[in-house]
């Protein structure tokens, strides 16, 4: 560290200078043009026969992605939406209604709203059935 901020400015400066042309494709106005193995400059706005661009980039490090060298993603399965989760398995409130313990607190959750006149505006859970759903199906199924 040096005492003298300035100084200290314009050493990290220099060094900055110094590192960044040392390396490929980085200059002070920013990342110049690559060579190809062939030695033709790469054209950033090149497409390909199906109308995407060839060349990604420059990413911070002033590296080209060309889309033509990588290669392809195999065997990769897409995450589980929502509705693949909510098929495979049952509500919770099915779930409450199976379970006596939980069914006679449901009873008298939905007497309790019934009473306040509160059935449509408590739902079960987020996203879940208005209570008064709930306790139209534990009239039905009890």
């Amino acid at each position: 560290m040096y005492k003298d901020k300035a100084l200290q400015k314009e050493v990290t400066a220099a060094r900055v200078k110094r590192h960044r042309a040392l390396q490929k494709g980085v200059t002070s106005e920013g990342v110049t043009l690559l060579k190809r193995p062939n030695g033709a400059d790469y054209n950033p706005d090149e497409t390909m026969s199906d109308g995407t661009k060839r060349y990604m980039g420059p990413f911070s490090g002033g590296q080209v992605l060309d889309r033509l060298t990588c290669k392809p993603v195999k065997n990769v399965k897409p995450a589980p939406t929502r509705a693949r989760r909510i098929v495979n398995k049952a509500p919770p409130v099915v779930n409450a209604m199976v379970d006596t313990d939980k069914r006679r607190r449901l009873i008298k959750i939905c007497a309790s709203l019934k009473n306040h006149g509160q059935l449509s505006n408590v739902y079960y859970g987020i996203g879940g059935p208005d209570m008064g759903a709930v306790a139209e199906m534990l009239e039905v199924t009890g």
